[in-house]
C-alpha cells in the first residue's frame, strides 16, 4: 500500500488550504454563517445542523479555496464518482456530522461515511471531513478500495466505512471478568471498528 504518497497527498492538500486556519475555522457554524453572510441565528443553526445542508455547504468550501477554478460545476457533485478536482485529480468529497450509537452503553460511539460502492474506480482518492471534531482524512482510491486493514461494512446494497468518533483503536469493553481473555488483555470494544480508527488515523491532513 502506497501510504506514504497518501500521507504526502493529504499534507499537500492541506497546505493548499488556509494553513494560518484550523479545520475547525474553516468548517464550524461561525464559518458557515460568514460564508452564507448572515448572522449567527437560530435558523442558521437548523440549517447547520442538517447533515446533508453542510456536508454539500462544506464540499463548496473545499472547492472553492482547493479546487481547479473552472473545473468541477455544482452539478457534478455525487453525479460522476467525485466531487472536486484538485491539481487534475479527481476527488469524492464525503462529510460525517452525526454520531452514531451515541449512547451505547458499551461507548460504541462511531462515525459512519455511506454511498461508496459506487465511488470505487471513478475517483483519485476520497477526501474524508468530520465535522463532528473537525478532522480531515485525505486516502488515495487503492489505499482505501484495495487496503487490507481498511474494513468495508456491507449496507443494503451498498458499502459503509465506520470508525469510532473518539478515535481511541483501544479502549477496551469494561474490564470485568466476562470480557477477559486468555493473553490476560479485554475484549477491545468492537474489532472492525478498531481496525478501521487505527488505519484512518494515518491518513490525516494535520494543521
Amino acid at each position: 500500500m502506497e501510504i506514504k504518497e497518501s500521507y504526502n497527498m493529504s499534507r499537500l492538500i492541506r497546505r493548499k488550504l488556509m494553513r494560518d486556519f484550523s479545520i475547525k475555522e474553516i468548517f464550524d457554524f461561525k464559518a458557515f454563517c460568514k460564508y452564507h453572510e448572515s448572522t449567527p441565528n437560530e435558523n442558521m443553526r437548523s440549517l447547520y445542523n442538517m447533515g446533508d445542508v453542510r456536508g454539500r455547504w462544506a464540499e463548496r468550501v473545499l472547492q472553492d479555496l482547493i479546487g481547479d477554478k473552472g473545473k468541477t460545476s455544482k452539478s457534478n457533485q455525487n453525479a460522476h464518482g467525485y466531487d472536486i478536482e484538485i491539481d487534475g485529480n479527481k476527488w469524492e468529497v464525503k462529510t460525517t456530522s452525526s454520531i452514531q450509537a451515541k449512547n451505547s452503553k458499551h461507548g460504541t460511539a462511531y462515525l459512519q461515511i455511506g454511498g461508496l460502492k459506487n465511488k470505487r474506480g471513478k475517483c483519485y482518492g476520497i477526501i474524508f471531513l468530520d465535522l463532528v471534531n473537525y478532522k480531515m482524512f485525505c486516502i488515495k482510491h487503492d489505499d482505501f478500495f484495495y487496503n487490507g486493514e481498511i474494513q468495508l461494512i456491507p449496507q443494503g446494497e451498498d458499502l459503509s466505512f465506520r470508525w469510532f468518533v473518539d478515535y481511541d483503536e483501544y479502549k477496551t469493553l469494561k474490564k470485568v471478568k466476562r470480557n477477559l481473555l486468555e493473553d490476560g488483555t479485554y475484549k477491545l470494544r468492537c474489532k472492525n471498528l478498531s481496525i478501521n480508527t487505527k488505519a484512518i488515523k494515518k491518513y490525516e491532513s494535520r494543521n
